[in-house]
C-alpha cells in the first residue's frame, strides 16, 4: 500500500472524525440539502451521503434502489432521468439533490465528503466529479472490494473505504479492496465497544496501516463508549450529541 498523499487523513487521529449519516438525518429527510445544511450547522467532519445514477448516467443523492419512501415502490432511480427522479421528489414533497448541488454546498461550508456509491458508475463517477469540482477531503466507499481495487489501479484520486457486513472478515475486505479505510457496517449488531477490542480486531487494522470507520450510532451511553476508542471516525444520524460528547468540539 503506497504512502498516502491525503495529510488530513492522518490529522488529529486521537480523536474519531464526526461523519453525518445522510446529513443530520435524525431532524432532516435522508440525503435532503436540508439534513446537510443541519448537519454543517452542527459541526460535523464529514457528510456520508449515498449516491446512484440514473439512467441517463446524472449521479444523485439517494439511498434505496426504489423511491418506496416516497410511496413510489415501482420506480427505481436505474429507469428514472435525472429530471424524471428529481419531478417525483419534488411532487412528493421530498425535493433531493444531485451530487453537484451537495458537493457545492459541501464546498460553501468546509464540509468533507463520504461517498457510499450505491451502484459501480457512481463509484467510478463520483470521485471524477469531485476533483472535478474541487474536493480536497474526500472519501469513497463501497461494498464492493474488487470495484474498489480496480478504482485505485485507476488512480483514483481520494482515499477509499471498504463497508464491510457483520460476518465477513473486515481485514481481509480491505486488503482485497487496497483500501485506506475500514467500515465496519455493524449498527444492527450490537457489538459492544469492548468486543472491538478484544478481539483485536482495532489492532489488527493499525497493523494493516488501516483507519476503522464505525456504524452509525445515536445512542448516548454506547457513543460515550465508541468516542473512547482508537478509530479514525463514527457516523451518526445526530452529529450534535456525538459532537457533545466529543471533548474538543469545535
Amino acid at each position: 500500500m503506497n504512502n498516502p498523499p491525503w495529510p488530513w487523513l492522518l490529522d488529529a487521529p486521537h480523536r474519531p472524525w464526526c461523519i453525518a449519516h445522510r446529513g443530520f438525518s435524525d431532524r432532516a429527510f435522508d440525503n435532503s440539502l436540508q439534513a446537510f445544511d443541519l448537519a454543517a450547522a452542527a459541526g460535523a467532519d464529514f457528510w456520508e451521503v449515498d449516491v446512484r445514477t440514473t439512467c441517463d448516467g446524472e449521479l444523485v443523492a439517494w439511498h434505496d434502489a426504489t423511491l418506496k419512501k416516497l410511496g413510489l415502490p415501482d420506480s427505481r432511480v436505474e429507469e428514472l432521468t435525472c429530471a424524471g427522479f428529481l419531478k417525483a421528489c419534488t411532487a412528493a414533497g421530498r425535493p433531493m439533490p444531485r451530487l453537484h448541488d451537495v458537493i457545492e454546498r459541501a464546498l460553501s461550508s468546509g464540509s468533507g465528503l463520504y461517498i457510499d456509491a450505491k451502484d459501480r458508475h457512481a463509484l467510478d463517477a463520483a470521485p471524477e466529479c469531485m476533483a472535478r469540482m474541487g474536493v480536497e477531503r474526500g472519501i469513497i466507499a463501497s461494498f464492493d472490494a474488487r470495484a474498489l481495487a480496480e478504482l485505485g489501479d485507476r488512480g483514483c484520486a481520494y482515499p477509499r473505504s471498504v463497508l464491510v457486513r457483520r460476518g465477513t472478515d473486515p481485514i481481509a475486505c480491505a486488503l482485497a479492496a487496497d483500501a485506506r479505510l475500514l467500515h465496519l457496517c455493524w449498527e444492527w449488531a450490537d457489538v459492544p465497544a469492548i468486543e472491538l477490542i478484544s478481539s483485536g480486531l482495532l489492532a489488527q487494522a493499525e497493523q494493516h496501516g488501516l483507519h476503522t470507520v464505525l456504524w452509525h450510532e445515536e445512542r448516548p451511553l454506547v457513543l460515550q463508549q465508541l468516542l473512547r476508542l482508537r478509530v479514525r471516525g463514527i457516523c451518526t444520524n445526530d452529529p450534535e450529541r456525538m459532537l457533545a460528547g466529543r471533548s474538543d468540539r469545535r
